[in-house]
C-alpha cells in the first residue's frame, strides 16, 4: 500500500511539472509565520492523574481553548503540489469535568448529594509540523502531513465541589476538596499526530509578493499525554499565515481593464406577494370554549417522601447463603423503595463507619419446618452469614455486631402459608443508635400545566402557486415541535405533553416561528412569543419555603406486623413528628394497605383500621380523608418477602397550598 502511494505522488508530480510547470515569474520558495486559535475535544478514560488523589469515578471528555505560533517555509514543486515545514508552540489545555450522585456525609449528616470533579490542565508543546499540498485552484489548497513534538509545560489544577445541596460542608468544612495543583508526572516522551487543513492564498499587493493566508485544519492525537491512561486531544485550528513570496523576475503591471460593454437591461415582471402572519395563540378554556393564550402557566409540584428501613435480611428455605439482590451498592441511583432496600448492608455500614461508637444485634430465625430439623443451627449460621459480611466487605470491627443465641421470630407471619415461611426465614436486626435503622428519604419535583395544549393558526397570503412552508415552535431556543407542509396551513394544535413541559419549566418564551418560500425564491418569515409563567415552590429545610405553590409530603414510616393495626410505643414517635408539619390549612390523606395474604374483605378492614389507628394519633380522625384500600391495589411485587411487609403500611400525604 505505502509503495502505491509514493508512485502516485511521484507521477503526479512528474505529469504536472510537464504540463505546467513553475511559474517563473515567482521563486518557489515562501516564508513567513502563522498564528491559529484553536478549540480543543479532550477523550479521556481515568479516573485521577498519576500520584493524585481522586475520588472521581472517570473523566470522559473535556474541552479547550488554544494558541499557536508557528515559523514556516514552503518550497512549491509545481503548479499542483508544494512541501512544506512548520515549527512552534503548540497549546492543547484541557478542562476534564464529570459529575457523580452518591451519598456522603454534608455537614455531618449522611445525605445525597451531587459532586463534580474537575481537572483543569495547560498543556503546550514544542513540535513540528511536515506537510504536502495540493493546489485545487491557484489560491485554493488542502494540506495534508504529520504533527510531532515534546510537552514543555504539563501544569495541573483539580478539584471536587459540591453542587446539590446547595447547603452544607465537606467534612474540611468547605463545599470543595481535594484541591491540588502541579506538573503532571509519567507524560509521554514524544506526541504524534496528523493534521488535515484548507487554504486560501490572498495577495495584498500587485506583485503578489506578499501573501495573507486563512487556513482552517483538523490536528488529531495519536499519542496519549499519560502513559498509562487513555487521554487524547483533537483540535480545530483557524488561523493565518503572513507569507513572503520571492520574485525571480521584476513586476510588470497588469494592461488596463477595457472598458465593459453596453447591456440592455430586460424589464422582468414583478413575481407575485407571499405574506404571513401568525394570529394570536389559543387554548380550550375549562367549558371547552377557545380562550386566547397570553401565557403558559406552569407549576412544580415538590414531594418530600419518607420511606422504612425494614430491619430484616430474607434467606432461602433451609439455606444460610446469602442471596444476591442484597450485594446492591447505596450509591445505585434509584427511587424504587425496594431497590432502596437491597441496599441495606451497605446503608447500615455506612451509617455505623460514621457513627464509630454504635453496634448492631443480630437474631437469626427459623421457621418452624426448618427449627424441626436444625435445632437454631441454621439460625445462628444465618446471623454469621450477616456478620461476616458487614466485617470482611465493609470493614465494622466484629466486636461491634452481636449475635443473640435466639432463633424464634419476634413477630411471626402464618406459617400455614409458603409465604409465611418464607418471611420467618430470616435475621432480624436490632439497634440502640435510631440512626443505624433510622427511614430514607427522597425527592420529586413534578411539572405541571392547565393548559393542555396550544392552538396555532398561522393565516398566509400568496398569489404564487407553489409554497412551501414550516412551522417551528421552541422554548428558549430549545426545539419542541416541527410541521411541514405546501400551500395552506390549516390551524393545529400542538398538546403539552410531560416532555414538553418539562422543558418549558426550564425556559422563559415560548417561541412559534413560520417561515418558507415559494417558487419564485421569495422567502418569508413570522415569529410570536408568549411568555412562561413559572410558579415554583423549593422546600429548603424543616421551617422554611421559597416561592409559592403546591407542595406533597409523603410519609410511609410504619410497617404493620402480619395481621396487625396496632401501633407500637417506637410506631407512634414518628407519627408525633408528622403531627407537627399538620397545619390548618393542609389536606390530610390517610390510607392503608395489606399484602395479598387473606381474602379482599379482611384486608380491606384490616387496612381501614390501620388508617384509623394513624389518624387517631395525628389527631385527624374527623378532617382527613382515611380509606382502607385492603390487596386490591399492592404497592409493591408481592413474590417476595420485603415487598409483602412494605405493603403492609399506611401511607400519609400532606398538601399545602401556599398562596
Amino acid at each position: 500500500m505505502i509503495k502505491v502511494i509514493v508512485l502516485f505522488f511521484i507521477s503526479s508530480f512528474s505529469i504536472s511539472y510537464t504540463q505546467y510547470s513553475v511559474d517563473t515569474l515567482h521563486s518557489p520558495i515562501r516564508v513567513g509565520t502563522m498564528a491559529n486559535f484553536g478549540f480543543n475535544f479532550h477523550s479521556a478514560d481515568f479516573g485521577s492523574l498519576p500520584g493524585i488523589p481522586n475520588c472521581c469515578p472517570k473523566f470522559s471528555s473535556g474541552f479547550g481553548t488554544s494558541i499557536s505560533y508557528i515559523t514556516q517555509i514552503q518550497y512549491r514543486v509545481n503548479l499542483d503540489w508544494t512541501i512544506g515545514l512548520r515549527a512552534g508552540l503548540f497549546e492543547q489545555p484541557a478542562i476534564l469535568k464529570t459529575t457523580q450522585k452518591t451519598i456522603t456525609s454534608v455537614s455531618s449528616q449522611l445525605r445525597e448529594v451531587e459532586i463534580k470533579y474537575e481537572i483543569n490542565a495547560n498543556l503546550q508543546t514544542i513540535a513540528a509540523q511536515p506537510f504536502v499540498s495540493y493546489h485545487i485552484s491557484d489560491p485554493l489548497q488542502v494540506k495534508a502531513g504529520l504533527w510531532g513534538g515534546i510537552l514543555s509545560t504539563k501544569s495541573f489544577t483539580q478539584k471536587e465541589m459540591l453542587v446539590q445541596p446547595e447547603t452544607g460542608t465537606f467534612e474540611n468544612g468547605k463545599r470543595t476538596r481535594m484541591e491540588q495543583s502541579g506538573t503532571i508526572s509519567e507524560t509521554s516522551s514524544f506526541l504524534l499526530g496528523s493534521v488535515l487543513g484548507l487554504s486560501y492564498d490572498i495577495p495584498l499587493n500587485s506583485s503578489k509578493t506578499l501573501l495573507l493566508v486563512p487556513e482552517i485544519s483538523l490536528q488529531y492525537n495519536f499519542s496519549n499525554f499519560i502513559q498509562n491512561a487513555q487521554w487524547r486531544s483533537t483540535t480545530l485550528w483557524t488561523g493565518i499565515s503572513a507569507l513572503y513570496n520571492f520574485r525571480s523576475q521584476p513586476y510588470e503591471p497588469p494592461p488596463p481593464v477595457p472598458p465593459p460593454a453596453v447591456v440592455m437591461e430586460r424589464v422582468v415582471p414583478e413575481p407575485p406577494k407571499t405574506t404571513i402572519v401568525i394570529l394570536d395563540l389559543e387554548t380550550v378554556d375549562e367549558n371547552g370554549e377557545p380562550k386566547e393564550l397570553k401565557t403558559i402557566p406552569i407549576t412544580q409540584e415538590v414531594t418530600r417522601i419518607i420511606l422504612p428501613l425494614l430491619p430484616y435480611i430474607f434467606f432461602d428455605e433451609g439455606s444460610d447463603k446469602l442471596s444476591r439482590r442484597y450485594n446492591k451498592e447505596i450509591t445505585k441511583n434509584t427511587n424504587d423503595v425496594l431497590d432502596k432496600y437491597e441496599t441495606i448492608l451497605s446503608v447500615i455500614a455506612s451509617r455505623m463507619n460514621e457513627n464509630p461508637q454504635s453496634t448492631i444485634t443480630l437474631k437469626g430465625c427459623e421457621n418452624s419446618n426448618e427449627n424441626a430439623q436444625f435445632r437454631g443451627s441454621l439460625a445462628k449460621n444465618r446471623a454469621e452469614t450477616i456478620r461476616n459480611v458487614l466485617i470482611s466487605i465493609y470493614g465494622i470491627d466484629g466486636k461491634r455486631v452481636i449475635i443473640v443465641e435466639n432463633s424464634l421470630t419476634s413477630k411471626k407471619s402464618n406459617e400455614q402459608t409458603i409465604e409465611g415461611q418464607e418471611e420467618n426465614s430470616r435475621v432480624e436486626i436490632y439497634s440502640a443508635f435510631p440512626l443505624i435503622l433510622s427511614p430514607l428519604e427522597k425527592s420529586d419535583t413534578i411539572s405541571k400545566s392547565v393548559i393542555t395544549g396550544v392552538k396555532i393558526a398561522p393565516n398566509l397570503t400568496s398569489e404564487a402557486e407553489n409554497v412551501t412552508w414550516n412551522v417551528k415552535t421552541e422554548a428558549n431556543s430549545i426545539p419542541l415541535t416541527t410541521n411541514k407542509g405546501n400551500n395552506k396551513i390549516e390551524p393545529f394544535l400542538v398538546p403539552l405533553t410531560q416532555e414538553i413541559i418539562d422543558k418549558l419549566a426550564t425556559a422563559n418564551t415560548f417561541k412559534v416561528t413560520v417561515n418558507g418560500e415559494d417558487n419564485f425564491n421569495q422567502q418569508f418569515e413570522s415569529v410570536l412569543e408568549v411568555p412562561i409563567e413559572k410558579n415554583f415552590i423549593v422546600r429548603q429545610n424543616e421551617t422554611e419555603t421559597i416561592s409559592t405553590n403546591i407542595t406533597k409530603e409523603v410519609y410511609n414510616l410504619l410497617l404493620f406486623d402480619y395481621n396487625s393495626s396496632e401501633l407500637t410505643e417506637d410506631q407512634k414517635k414518628p407519627l408525633l413528628i408528622i403531627k407537627k408539619r399538620i397545619s390548618p390549612n393542609s389536606v390530610v390523606s390517610i390510607k392503608g394497605y395489606t399484602d395479598k395474604s387473606g381474602s379482599e374483605e379482611v384486608n380491606k378492614t384490616l387496612s381501614l383500621n390501620r388508617a384509623k389507628s394513624v389518624a387517631s394519633v395525628l389527631g385527624v380522625s374527623t378532617k382527613a380523608e382515611i380509606i382502607g384500600i385492603g390487596s386490591s391495589e399492592l404497592l409493591f411485587p408481592n413474590n417476595l418477602p420485603e415487598g409483602r411487609f412494605y405493603s403492609r403500611t399506611v401511607v400519609v400525604e400532606i398538601s399545602i397550598e401556599n398562596k
